[in-house]
């Protein structure tokens, strides 16, 4: 999955390999999907993870006034959660 931006670093949409190969056209902006679940960087890590949990997202786009500025992943708090839990010297 790619995250799409304009060229002012704006959110612009998100295509993955399905959309590439089920969709005719070759430009991103044709094909991409533009509805992408988004979090604020300021935004409560365990409401972030309850959204992703309960929407079945693997990802959330973190966005700043309108501007893609990083990606939470399952993964990533999983990360998150066990080095709180257990520490960060596993």
């Amino acid at each position: 999955t790619l995250l799409i931006t304009d060229k002012d670093g704006r959110l612009f949409g998100i295509v993955n390999a399905w959309h590439m190969r089920e969709q005719g056209s070759s430009k991103l902006a044709d094909i991409c999907e533009r509805d992408v679940a988004t979090v604020g960087p300021d935004e409560d890590a365990t409401e972030a993870f309850d959204r992703m949990d309960k929407g079945h997202l693997p990802y959330l786009a973190v966005v700043e006034n309108a501007t893609l500025v990083g990606i939470v992943t399952r993964r990533s708090m999983v990360r998150a959660l066990a080095a709180a839990v257990w520490g960060d010297d596993r």
